[in-house]
């Protein structure tokens, strides 16, 4: 792709060690699709309020945006077996028909950047990535009422970048997953450095 992203282990300390700014609000905690119920007349529900706590009002946003990388965007790149658990005869397993390869979930992540930050738009070429960033821009849409002054997405950003890089501890356990939120810190290093 021509394009070098900084590395987000380097950033981090540096962010650690400012203040994040932002209002503080009554937080969900743990909001994440499992924890929204759609009823028949379709109206959402949050539900599990374990995790409800005085936080950063950004942090649901963030939070449920993460998620979506993981589980969603994370199971359609997951590699599987298709023939019991024999793999190719090269050794590698098969990937899913609509895998997408990390160069294209790169650009995805720039394409969110450019777009949150009224850049130019670029196109993403996979479907569920296409579906995943109109999922993403509305969540960042319903946040902007709540960053400090409008479209200065900073904070957001700051805390975007914190919050994925702290998926690394599910590396050890899907790689193939927890590259994910690691490429989006990456990208998101490249605004905030």
């Amino acid at each position: 792709m021509g394009l070098t992203l900084p590395d987000p282990l380097a950033i981090y300390p540096r962010l650690l060690n400012k203040q994040l700014d932002g209002r503080r609000a009554i937080i969900h905690g743990d909001l994440h699709p499992g924890n929204i119920l759609i009823d028949d007349a379709g109206r959402a529900w949050l539900i599990d309020f374990d995790h409800v706590r005085e936080g950063h009002v950004l942090f649901d946003f963030i939070r449920l945006e993460t998620i979506l990388r993981l589980f969603v965007l994370g199971k359609a790149r997951r590699t599987i077996l298709q023939n019991g658990d024999k793999p190719e005869r090269n050794g590698t397993p098969k990937l899913w028909a609509d895998s997408f390869s990390l160069a294209e979930y790169i650009n995805f992540e720039v394409a969110l950047l450019r777009q949150t930050l009224n850049h130019q738009t670029l196109a993403i070429a996979k479907p569920e990535l296409v579906k995943a960033a109109e999922l993403i821009l509305a969540i960042r849409q319903l946040a902007q009422p709540y960053l400090r002054a409008t479209n200065h997405w900073q904070e957001y950003l700051n805390g975007l970048f914190l919050h994925n890089l702290a998926q690394l501890r599910f590396y050890e356990l899907m790689p193939q997953i927890a590259v994910l939120p690691l490429t989006t810190a990456a990208v998101v290093a490249g605004e905030i450095s």
